[in-house]
């Protein structure tokens, strides 16, 4: 206890000398001096403060600016998205009521689904021999008024996509491919067998850059014999007979539309046997598909 109180006497005895000293400090003041180095040195001080004010404000602006950037690319974006909402267009070919009436539901349930009607529903004047290909004259009219046709299929009742230049092509291709799965024109021939199997390539691919050397002739026995090698082989032709042979043994379809081999591009049909790339490809120089195959 005593040297408890002790510890407190002598705490009490310098805090008075602390308060006696400080007393003596403020009654005789310290003489503040000053020279030209201290001088000069405030007004640096004072130049850079400015500098930093200014800097200050032009760098406020420039973020406003960019704000202003920024909200105008963000509200013109959300406009694009509001216009490429609307992306798919479905034309009506035929005149029928109540198809149109199944088309207009769908709209109803999905805003970025539109509907119109091919204008022109006149009767195509045809010859007594291509009177059975009427529904394919229907189409490509259908087709041209759509500008050109860039994407689609077509259904029994005339139905036919036309997806705007700024639509996502995934949603293009959902809508042409539920509408794929109806008969169409042809009556679903050869669906089963052959398109039901196809997928839309999704890798990008530079083919003047590769090696095609391997594409050697061959006949269509000895693809079907597994000769040849286990690269990719071209299957020439040269007439509509020599076609239909060859695709009858690759088991593709034989028949032609106006002249052109089912799936064919520039004359050149494409299939897999038993794992390798066939092309069934014309012997001759191609410039146009010949009306009279078929």
């Amino acid at each position: 206890m005593r040297l408890y109180l002790r510890k407190i006497l002598i705490l009490c005895v310098v805090l008075v000398f602390l308060w006696f000293v400080v007393s003596l400090v403020d009654e005789f003041p310290v003489k503040k001096t000053s020279n030209k180095y201290a001088d000069q040195l405030e007004s640096k001080i004072m130049q850079l403060e400015r500098k930093l004010d200014n800097q200050l404000v032009e760098s406020g602006k420039l973020l406003e600016r960019v704000k202003d950037h920024l909200k105008n690319k963000q509200d013109s974006a959300s406009k694009q998205l509001e216009n490429n909402m609307a992306f798919v267009e479905v034309s009506q070919d035929c005149d029928h009521e109540p198809t149109y009436q199944v088309i207009e539901s769908f709209t109803q349930d999905d805003p970025t689904i539109t509907v119109v009607k091919q204008p022109d529903q006149s009767v195509i004047p045809l010859e007594r021999a291509k009177v059975k290909f009427r529904g394919y004259y229907n189409i490509a009219r259908h087709y041209k008024a759509g500008g050109g046709g860039a994407a689609g299929a077509a259904a029994p009742d005339g139905l036919l996509p036309r997806p705007r230049l700024d639509a996502a092509p995934r949603h293009v291709g959902l809508a042409a491919r539920a509408l794929a799965r109806r008969v169409g024109v042809s009556k679903g021939l050869f669906f089963d067998l052959h398109l039901r199997y196809m997928q839309l390539n999704m890798e990008y691919v530079e083919f003047t850059k590769l090696n095609l050397t391997y594409l050697l002739k061959a006949t269509a026995d000895e693809v079907m014999a597994g000769q040849g090698g286990e690269g990719a082989v071209r299957v020439p032709y040269s007439t509509a007979k020599t076609y239909q042979r060859a695709a009858k043994r690759l088991g593709l379809m034989e028949d032609f539309r106006s002249g052109i081999p089912r799936t064919a591009y520039r004359g050149i049909v494409q299939c897999y046997v038993r794992g390798r790339r066939v092309y069934l490809a014309p012997d001759f120089l191609w410039t146009r598909y010949d009306p009279a195959w078929g």
